[in-house]
Protein backbone atom coordinates (compact mmCIF):
# COMPACT_ATOMS: atom_id res chain seq x y z
CA UNK A 1 0.00 0.00 0.00
CA UNK A 2 2.79 1.99 0.60
CA UNK A 3 4.48 1.95 -3.14
CA UNK A 4 0.72 2.85 -4.43
CA UNK A 5 0.75 5.62 -1.62
CA UNK A 6 3.88 6.66 -2.77
CA UNK A 7 3.33 6.35 -6.35
CA UNK A 8 0.36 8.20 -6.64
CA UNK A 9 0.72 10.77 -4.35
CA UNK A 10 2.21 14.30 -5.09
CA UNK A 11 3.06 15.27 -1.46
CA UNK A 12 6.72 16.31 -0.99
CA UNK A 13 6.92 13.89 1.79
CA UNK A 14 6.07 10.84 -0.75
CA UNK A 15 7.99 12.03 -3.63
CA UNK A 16 10.74 12.01 -1.43
CA UNK A 17 10.62 8.67 -0.22
CA UNK A 18 9.66 7.32 -3.51
CA UNK A 19 13.03 9.05 -5.24
CA UNK A 20 15.36 7.42 -2.31
CA UNK A 21 14.27 4.22 -3.18
CA UNK A 22 14.67 4.61 -6.62
CA UNK A 23 18.40 6.12 -5.90
CA UNK A 24 18.72 3.07 -4.01
CA UNK A 25 17.68 0.65 -6.41
CA UNK A 26 19.23 1.77 -9.10
CA UNK A 27 22.64 0.09 -8.73
CA UNK A 28 20.69 -3.16 -8.65
CA UNK A 29 19.20 -2.51 -11.64
CA UNK A 30 22.41 -1.25 -13.86
CA UNK A 31 23.96 -4.33 -12.57
CA UNK A 32 21.16 -6.34 -13.95
CA UNK A 33 21.10 -4.71 -17.03
CA UNK A 34 24.98 -5.64 -17.63
CA UNK A 35 24.97 -9.01 -16.60
CA UNK A 36 22.10 -9.48 -19.19
CA UNK A 37 24.10 -7.76 -22.17
CA UNK A 38 26.75 -9.76 -21.19
CA UNK A 39 25.22 -13.19 -20.83
CA UNK A 40 22.98 -12.76 -24.40
CA UNK A 41 25.08 -10.13 -26.63
CA UNK A 42 28.49 -10.08 -25.13
CA UNK A 43 29.17 -6.98 -27.49
CA UNK A 44 32.17 -5.97 -26.07
CA UNK A 45 34.22 -9.34 -27.15
CA UNK A 46 34.50 -9.92 -30.55
CA UNK A 47 35.62 -13.92 -29.60
CA UNK A 48 32.47 -14.82 -27.71
CA UNK A 49 30.05 -13.13 -30.26
CA UNK A 50 31.63 -15.49 -32.71
CA UNK A 51 30.94 -18.50 -30.32
CA UNK A 52 27.74 -17.49 -29.73
CA UNK A 53 27.12 -17.32 -33.41
CA UNK A 54 28.38 -20.69 -34.13
CA UNK A 55 26.61 -22.53 -31.26
CA UNK A 56 23.36 -21.10 -32.59
CA UNK A 57 24.21 -22.35 -36.10
CA UNK A 58 25.01 -25.36 -34.74
CA UNK A 59 21.60 -25.68 -32.59
CA UNK A 60 19.84 -25.46 -35.80
CA UNK A 61 21.69 -27.61 -38.13
CA UNK A 62 20.86 -30.67 -35.56
CA UNK A 63 17.43 -29.76 -36.04
CA UNK A 64 15.61 -33.21 -38.15
CA UNK A 65 13.51 -31.86 -40.99
CA UNK A 66 10.51 -32.57 -39.26
CA UNK A 67 11.74 -30.23 -36.48
CA UNK A 68 12.33 -27.53 -39.65
CA UNK A 69 8.95 -27.84 -41.26
CA UNK A 70 7.20 -27.63 -37.51
CA UNK A 71 8.47 -24.26 -37.12
CA UNK A 72 8.31 -22.82 -40.45
CA UNK A 73 4.83 -23.39 -40.33
CA UNK A 74 4.28 -22.14 -37.05
CA UNK A 75 6.40 -19.31 -37.51
CA UNK A 76 4.42 -18.39 -41.19
CA UNK A 77 1.00 -19.39 -40.51
CA UNK A 78 0.18 -17.78 -44.01
CA UNK A 79 2.89 -19.54 -46.08
CA UNK A 80 4.71 -16.15 -47.05
CA UNK A 81 7.67 -14.69 -45.75
CA UNK A 82 8.69 -11.17 -46.15
CA UNK A 83 12.36 -10.60 -48.11
CA UNK A 84 14.61 -8.38 -45.85
CA UNK A 85 15.92 -6.46 -48.81
CA UNK A 86 13.10 -5.88 -51.63
CA UNK A 87 10.29 -5.93 -48.98
CA UNK A 88 8.01 -8.26 -50.83
CA UNK A 89 5.93 -10.81 -49.27
CA UNK A 90 6.66 -13.61 -51.24
CA UNK A 91 5.94 -17.44 -50.79
CA UNK A 92 8.19 -19.92 -49.36
CA UNK A 93 9.63 -21.14 -52.53
CA UNK A 94 10.85 -18.06 -53.28
CA UNK A 95 13.88 -17.97 -50.49
CA UNK A 96 16.79 -20.72 -50.21
CA UNK A 97 16.98 -22.86 -47.77
CA UNK A 98 19.59 -22.85 -44.92
CA UNK A 99 19.84 -24.59 -41.59
CA UNK A 100 21.33 -21.39 -39.96
CA UNK A 101 17.86 -19.84 -39.22
CA UNK A 102 14.99 -21.14 -37.44
CA UNK A 103 12.59 -21.23 -40.33
CA UNK A 104 15.22 -23.07 -42.62
CA UNK A 105 15.07 -20.08 -44.70
CA UNK A 106 17.11 -17.15 -46.16
CA UNK A 107 16.15 -13.92 -44.88
CA UNK A 108 16.41 -12.14 -48.50
CA UNK A 109 14.67 -13.65 -51.43
CA UNK A 110 16.04 -15.74 -54.46
CA UNK A 111 16.02 -12.57 -56.86
CA UNK A 112 17.35 -10.33 -53.44
CA UNK A 113 19.86 -12.89 -53.01
CA UNK A 114 21.34 -13.04 -56.50
CA UNK A 115 21.86 -9.74 -56.88
CA UNK A 116 23.93 -9.56 -53.46
CA UNK A 117 25.72 -12.33 -54.34
CA UNK A 118 27.31 -11.76 -57.46
CA UNK A 119 27.00 -7.64 -57.80
CA UNK A 120 24.91 -7.02 -60.30
CA UNK A 121 22.20 -4.21 -60.47
CA UNK A 122 18.30 -4.39 -61.28
CA UNK A 123 18.24 -3.58 -64.80
CA UNK A 124 21.58 -6.03 -65.09
CA UNK A 125 19.28 -8.59 -63.97
CA UNK A 126 16.48 -8.43 -65.62
CA UNK A 127 18.42 -8.21 -68.70
CA UNK A 128 19.72 -11.80 -68.04
CA UNK A 129 16.74 -13.09 -67.19
CA UNK A 130 14.78 -11.69 -70.26
CA UNK A 131 18.05 -13.15 -72.59
CA UNK A 132 16.61 -16.98 -72.15
CA UNK A 133 13.17 -15.65 -71.23
CA UNK A 134 13.44 -16.50 -67.56
CA UNK A 135 13.96 -20.29 -68.46
CA UNK A 136 17.26 -22.35 -67.99
CA UNK A 137 18.83 -21.64 -71.11
CA UNK A 138 20.39 -25.49 -71.40
CA UNK A 139 16.94 -27.29 -70.98
CA UNK A 140 14.30 -24.68 -70.47
CA UNK A 141 14.29 -25.85 -66.90
CA UNK A 142 12.84 -22.94 -64.17
CA UNK A 143 15.09 -20.00 -63.21
CA UNK A 144 16.79 -21.81 -59.78
CA UNK A 145 20.73 -20.76 -60.52
CA UNK A 146 23.20 -18.14 -62.44
CA UNK A 147 25.57 -20.28 -63.73
CA UNK A 148 28.93 -18.87 -64.61
CA UNK A 149 29.50 -20.11 -68.44
CA UNK A 150 33.19 -20.01 -68.15
CA UNK A 151 33.73 -21.10 -63.97
CA UNK A 152 35.08 -19.10 -61.46
CA UNK A 153 37.73 -21.72 -60.97
CA UNK A 154 39.11 -20.74 -64.58
CA UNK A 155 38.76 -17.50 -64.23
CA UNK A 156 35.69 -16.67 -64.96
CA UNK A 157 34.14 -13.19 -64.18
CA UNK A 158 30.41 -12.46 -62.35
CA UNK A 159 29.80 -10.11 -65.60
CA UNK A 160 26.89 -10.27 -66.91
CA UNK A 161 28.10 -11.71 -70.20
CA UNK A 162 29.18 -14.28 -68.33
CA UNK A 163 26.28 -15.34 -66.96
CA UNK A 164 23.69 -17.06 -67.35
CA UNK A 165 19.75 -18.58 -65.90
CA UNK A 166 20.44 -22.51 -64.93
CA UNK A 167 18.04 -24.64 -63.57
CA UNK A 168 19.77 -26.63 -60.09
CA UNK A 169 20.08 -29.81 -61.96
CA UNK A 170 22.00 -28.58 -64.83
CA UNK A 171 24.11 -25.76 -63.13
CA UNK A 172 25.08 -28.67 -60.27
CA UNK A 173 25.92 -31.00 -63.28
CA UNK A 174 28.32 -28.71 -64.90
CA UNK A 175 29.92 -27.22 -61.62
CA UNK A 176 33.12 -26.41 -62.88
CA UNK A 177 33.40 -27.76 -66.46
CA UNK A 178 34.03 -25.91 -69.60
CA UNK A 179 31.00 -25.35 -71.78
CA UNK A 180 32.76 -27.65 -74.03
CA UNK A 181 33.48 -30.04 -72.06
CA UNK A 182 29.83 -30.47 -70.70
CA UNK A 183 27.73 -29.54 -73.58
CA UNK A 184 28.79 -33.29 -75.84
CA UNK A 185 27.25 -34.76 -72.07
CA UNK A 186 24.32 -33.11 -71.15
CA UNK A 187 23.32 -33.20 -75.35
CA UNK A 188 21.14 -36.12 -75.32
CA UNK A 189 19.46 -34.60 -71.53
CA UNK A 190 18.58 -31.43 -74.08
CA UNK A 191 16.50 -33.28 -76.81
CA UNK A 192 14.64 -34.81 -74.34
CA UNK A 193 12.54 -31.18 -73.93
CA UNK A 194 11.25 -28.80 -76.49
CA UNK A 195 12.90 -25.38 -75.81
CA UNK A 196 10.87 -22.01 -76.01
CA UNK A 197 12.23 -20.14 -79.04
CA UNK A 198 13.60 -17.23 -76.84
CA UNK A 199 15.43 -19.82 -74.41
CA UNK A 200 16.48 -21.28 -77.94
CA UNK A 201 17.63 -18.79 -80.13
CA UNK A 202 19.86 -17.45 -76.62
CA UNK A 203 21.25 -21.35 -76.36
CA UNK A 204 22.63 -21.12 -80.21
CA UNK A 205 23.90 -18.09 -79.71
CA UNK A 206 25.72 -19.20 -76.24
CA UNK A 207 27.00 -22.25 -78.19
CA UNK A 208 28.33 -20.39 -81.55
CA UNK A 209 30.25 -17.81 -79.10
CA UNK A 210 32.08 -20.54 -77.75
CA UNK A 211 32.63 -22.22 -81.03
CA UNK A 212 30.42 -25.60 -80.54
CA UNK A 213 28.93 -26.51 -83.67
CA UNK A 214 25.57 -26.13 -83.88
CA UNK A 215 24.84 -28.31 -87.00
CA UNK A 216 24.45 -31.43 -85.16
CA UNK A 217 21.92 -30.05 -82.64
CA UNK A 218 19.92 -28.77 -85.75
CA UNK A 219 20.32 -31.79 -87.37
CA UNK A 220 19.10 -33.80 -84.23
CA UNK A 221 16.46 -31.94 -83.03
CA UNK A 222 14.64 -32.05 -86.65
CA UNK A 223 14.82 -35.91 -86.25
CA UNK A 224 13.40 -35.83 -83.10
CA UNK A 225 10.54 -33.86 -84.53
CA UNK A 226 10.19 -36.26 -87.19
CA UNK A 227 9.93 -39.26 -85.03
Amino acid sequence: MAAYTQWYCRCDSCRGAWRVDCTARKPRIIGYQVEYRDRHYRLSEHAQVIKRQADIRRRYRSLNEDQIRADRARLHLRGTKTCRECREVLTLASFYQTRQSPDGLGVHCRRCDRIKKYGLTEEQHAEIVERTGGRCVYCAGPYEHLDHVIPKRLDGTDDPENLVVSCKRCNLSKLGSRLQDWWPRHFVEHLRRTLPVPTREALLDLLATHGIDTDELLRAEREAADL
